[in-house]
């Protein structure tokens, strides 16, 4: 694996989540956290059962990877990671953090979670929320027409997240110099959701320019989400 200078590892970030299907917002925020704050790679990491969305139906986890692989396919930066497929029972992300740390061998520090700014309104719900801003570092991604809530403004105003919404990106990369610090930022991320996407192939509508072409063609060739 890769150094950075005087032997310390490169940041990397975890983009984390079910990815069914993956879609444009989650590349332009790819695209964005590696240009905008020079990370080196950006490690998909599919959840093959995310706590949130037991009981709820799931594209098999084959197909979501898969869709994954195609949407990262020409992007050397960009790496599909099966560490969660193989995790049986729900995983959290704490836990998944962990994993990554102890398989990859990036000390916590180096690494940044990925998360949209719905995610850090719902923060407090996250399982062992206060260990998780100790230990990791933490990309809120804010998301067009979300407010990120008072628990939100309460974890900027105590100094553990900071707000890099409307700052420059040599800014926005001062503050990851700062230790124990997770960052609020805007990276440009149209406003495209999964569940949008299902609704749009099963109801026969065209979906180009929301998700990659390879991943629509996956989803038309095997008919996922009611489509042909």
């Amino acid at each position: 694996m890769s150094r950075g200078p005087s032997g310390t590892a490169p940041r990397v970030g975890i983009l984390g989540g079910t990815f069914d299907p993956v879609h444009n917002a989650h590349l332009v925020m790819a695209e964005g956290a590696v240009a905008r704050l020079g990370l080196e790679r950006i490690y998909f990491l599919v959840s093959n059962a995310p706590p949130h969305k037991i009981g709820r139906p799931l594209t098999p986890a084959w197909h979501r990877f898969a869709m994954v692989a195609l949407a990262a396919a020409g992007r050397p930066e960009w790496i599909p990671c099966t560490l969660e497929l193989e995790v049986a029972g729900p995983s959290y992300t704490i836990d998944a953090l962990r994993r990554f740390c102890g398989h990859s061998g990036y000390p916590p520090e180096a690494v940044l979670f990925l998360a949209g700014g719905d995610s850090l309104r719902d923060f407090h719900h996250w399982k062992d929320a206060d260990t998780l801003l100790q230990e990791f570092r933490f990309l809120f991604v804010q998301r067009p027409g979300v407010d990120p809530g008072p628990e939100a403004a309460a974890l900027v105003a105590a100094g553990r997240i900071a707000d890099g919404r409307d700052r420059p990106d040599d800014e926005l990369r001062g503050l990851l110099d700062r230790p124990a610090v997770s960052l609020l930022a805007d990276l440009g991320t149209p406003d495209i959701s999964s569940t949008m996407i299902r609704h749009m192939v099963e109801s026969r509508q065209d979906c180009a320019g929301l998700v990659p072409a390879p991943v629509l063609g996956y989803i038309q060739k095997l008919g996922l989400y009611g489509g042909q």
